[in-house]
């Protein structure tokens, strides 16, 4: 399908060993995204982070690279990233506060009297707690007994909370391209980006999902119009970033919609018809670049 110098740029979904090693095995190179959540802390160089300016002119990535002798992996601090995931920190955050509540009332239960302290009891409300607030896994408890009644409960968040809470806004890329610098890494991977951010505009405002067509050949013909608008898309993009357009395509869209053609047709008595055609002015100020890097003309 492609020749053995194209690298292939996968997200972490499918970035799984068994693919990574097929890869290899068909002399392909490869940027993915790691599916290991932590590494020992000796791994990455103590040396401040390389800081790079993404498209927008606004955000900054942190990175910092490391090469073994088959592969390169580059940490990856996001603060556009960091900013998405406050939210589900805080939820998380929360979740975990409730939890440790609800394990010290059951704990303080086990100094009262008439107070259930059946060890295997004690047990199940505990499983129950974790089904209910899904952060079981991020703490170490441990159930104390004497003849068959609890008498004590610890509890602490393990490694992998710590873990958890440190990757907030970080990511790792993987690569056996040992040739590219960590910027060239990172730009590789932001690329998959792109290409979901133009299947998603073709889905939505191109109206290839759902499909409505009733028989096979409209069908067909809708479906195969999907490798091509990425292409498109793309070649745009380019274009528009290259002269200093860093907007997405809903934008250029709503921008391009203030400059349109207006046609007013009249009929006359004598039975002719008198069409007048007139260009809106642009309101935005990137209208006119858009339209000569597209290659509008107006």
């Amino acid at each position: 399908m492609f020749s053995n110098d194209r690298t292939i740029v996968m997200d972490a979904g499918i970035a799984t060993e068994e693919n990574i090693a097929l890869i290899r095995k068909n002399g392909y190179k490869y940027v993915v995204v790691s599916r290991k959540k932590s590494f020992e802390d000796t791994f990455w160089p103590e040396t401040d982070e390389e800081k790079i300016m993404l498209s927008d002119g606004k955000t900054t990535l942190g990175m910092k690279l490391v090469r073994t002798e088959e592969e390169a992996f580059l940490l990856c601090h996001s603060e556009a990233k960091e900013a998405k995931e406050a939210k589900e920190k805080s939820i998380l955050s929360l979740k975990e506060q409730r939890f440790e509540e609800a394990l010290s009332a059951i704990k303080e239960g086990l100094e009262k009297p008439k107070r259930q302290k059946k060890y295997d009891t004690i047990i199940e409300r505990i499983g129950r707690l974790k089904e209910r607030y899904k952060v079981g896994n991020l703490y170490t408890i441990k159930v104390e007994q004497t003849d068959g009644k609890a008498t004590d409960i610890k509890f602490k968040k393990n490694a992998q909370a710590q873990a958890k809470e440190e990757a907030i806004g970080t990511y790792v890329l993987r690569t056996n391209r040992l040739d590219l610098s960590g910027e060239e890494i990172s730009k590789l991977h932001r690329s998959l980006s792109t290409v979901e951010e133009s299947f998603k505009t073709m889905k939505g405002n191109l109206g290839l999902r759902p499909n409505f067509h009733h028989t096979d050949t409209p069908t067909i013909a809708h479906v195969h119009v999907t490798p091509y608008w990425p292409i498109t898309y793309l070649r745009d993009i380019k274009k528009l970033r290259t002269a200093g357009v860093h907007y997405n395509w809903n934008t250029i869209r709503n921008i391009l919609a203030t400059h349109i053609r207006v046609t007013t047709t009249m009929n006359t008595k004598d039975g002719c018809v008198i069409d007048v055609r007139t260009c809106t002015a642009p309101t935005e100020k990137h209208t006119t670049t858009i339209n000569y890097k597209l290659n509008i003309h107006h």
